[in-house]
């Protein structure tokens, strides 16, 4: 949405040493789009002075955030992971 932003990417996190690949750290300015698909082990943060606003999309959503009160913006529109729906 606005700044810029460090992802920083491990892949794959198993126990099998053999098997890791140096972390990837990518500097991205906005607007952007990163897509990071799961198990990947990831985290990414803001960079610079200027204001930085970041979207996380989780598809499916995820039980740990959906559970924490304010941090789903749209939580009453959607049912928590694992609910069913009724309507």
């Amino acid at each position: 949405m606005a700044g810029r932003f460090e992802h920083h990417i491990r892949t794959p996190w198993t126990t099998d040493m053999d098997q890791w690949r140096p972390d990837e750290h990518r500097e991205i300015g906005s607007p952007s789009v990163a897509v990071i698909p799961p198990p990947t082990v990831h985290t990414t943060r803001a960079c610079g002075e200027e204001r930085n606003e970041l979207i996380d999309v989780f598809s499916p959503p995820r039980a740990d955030f959906s559970a924490r009160a304010g941090w789903v913006l749209n939580a009453d529109d959607y049912p928590a992971p694992g609910e069913a729906r009724t309507s």
